[in-house]
């Protein structure tokens, strides 16, 4: 009953969004709206709060960090053979192999990890996503042009590298570590405002999911979709909590938290960013098979991880 208690308060504002979009009252722009306001504004408020607060520095500690990488990239080897076996060609291998260890951190994992442990969740959600688009997004594409042999893997790395530069999220993670390191004070008007945009973070953030999956088709949900969705909500957080137990990092809590992170469905985003390298219509199928599936799975790992 707790684990429904704290997650069918989420899933009602994506059903929220998801009704609000599928009946009209939404305009056709809310989503991107929504969408821009969440990563240029809230989210980056709420990750620099986190790190320049500095309040919470053993959500950091490198032993939960390494455990959360191995796994991740253990999986991601796996999938990759898996991938193969299930005579998947071309760069889809890498497409689909990514998708099954992209977790959507800043959307779900975000308000699912502050209904769990708290403000430390900030402080993991900015590893989660620096990980995701510095690790995992970067090595798609160094294996998608390997396998095609293109001969531009340099010049797509340093396209990848100026965008990152330029993302908000990042910028975000990167100015806060800096001021908390260095203990830079902030006027209070300036810290009461971020406060406020970072409360909002949240519930717009679950809204704009809501949107999304409301304009997704929901065909291909059968084949490679299907199997991306058991990958990606049952065989990676499994391979996270092995690592852990190969290698504990000292925190059963933040190591759980990890867990369920592992365990959330693929960020709505990745058919954009994956499009060159896989079919859109496949990863589009897995974005709205594992969010919907994972309101069972998530409370099944948050139980089975003692965070309930």
């Amino acid at each position: 009953m707790l684990v429904l208690q704290t997650i069918l308060p989420l899933f009602i504002l994506i059903a929220l969004g998801f009704a609000l979009t599928r009946f009209r009252v939404l305009p056709d722009a809310a989503p991107g709206a929504l969408s821009l306001f969440v990563i240029y504004l809230a989210l980056p408020a709420l990750l620099f709060r986190a790190l320049s607060g500095n309040d919470d520095t053993a959500a950091m500690n490198g032993g939960l960090m390494a455990g959360y990488i191995a796994g991740s990239l253990t999986w991601l080897v796996v999938a990759l053979a898996l991938a193969r076996a299930l005579r998947v060609r071309g760069t889809s291998v890498a497409a689909y192999a990514t998708a099954a260890t992209y977790s959507n951190s800043a959307f779900i994992g975000l308000p699912v990890g502050l209904s769990l442990i708290g403000p430390q969740a900030a402080t993991l959600a900015a590893f989660f996503i620096s990980f995701e688009m510095i690790v995992l997004l970067p090595l798609m594409m160094v294996l998608a042009e390997w396998h095609d042999n293109q001969g531009r893997l340099g010049e797509h790395l340093l396209g990848v590298a100026r965008r990152l530069l330029g993302n908000p999220l990042i910028l975000a993670i990167i100015a806060g570590g800096l001021f908390g390191a260095l203990a830079i004070p902030l006027p209070k008007a300036l810290l009461h405002s971020l406060d406020l945009l970072a409360a909002a973070c949240a519930p717009v953030a679950l809204v704009y999911i809501g949107c999304t999956l409301a304009k997704q088709r929901l065909s291909q949900l059968a084949g490679p979709a299907a199997t991306i969705t058991c990958g990606k909500l049952l065989l990676h957080p499994l391979f996270v909590c092995l690592a852990f137990w190969l290698m504990p990092s000292g925190d059963i809590t933040l190591e759980a938290a990890a867990v369920v992170n592992a365990a959330m469905p693929i960020a709505t985003v990745f058919p954009v960013l994956a499009v060159r390298y896989g079919r859109e219509e496949v990863l589009s199928g897995a974005v709205v098979a594992t969010t919907a599936v994972s309101f069972v799975t998530i409370s099944l790992w948050i139980a089975m991880m003692g965070l309930s």
